[in-house]
């Protein structure tokens, strides 16, 4: 997975919707899809099911739960990266 299809299926767990994940992460509910379907692909089995416009996880991805726990804390110190190295150089 890259990072970006780890975005998109965190925001999809925090609010179990397309469109609300894509109002989390600033991107088009289109772009959320596409992204959360490529992942999807790439692993080979579903992330999500969808029922009823929501999203309900799926039982394979819990071992791509745990890595994403894992990984955030650094993730997120990572994002917060550029604006602190502004003007260094």
């Amino acid at each position: 997975m890259r990072l970006r299809h780890i975005e998109v299926f965190n925001a999809v767990m925090l609010t179990g919707s397309v469109s609300s994940a894509a109002r989390l992460i600033n991107v088009t509910q289109p772009a959320v899809s596409r992204i959360l379907a490529h992942a999807e692909l790439q692993l080979g089995f579903a992330l999500f099911q969808r029922v009823k416009g929501r999203l309900t996880p799926t039982t394979e991805r819990r071992p791509c739960t745990r890595t994403l726990h894992a990984c955030l804390p650094s993730w997120t110190k990572c994002s917060a990266w550029p604006p602190a190295c502004a003007g260094r150089g």
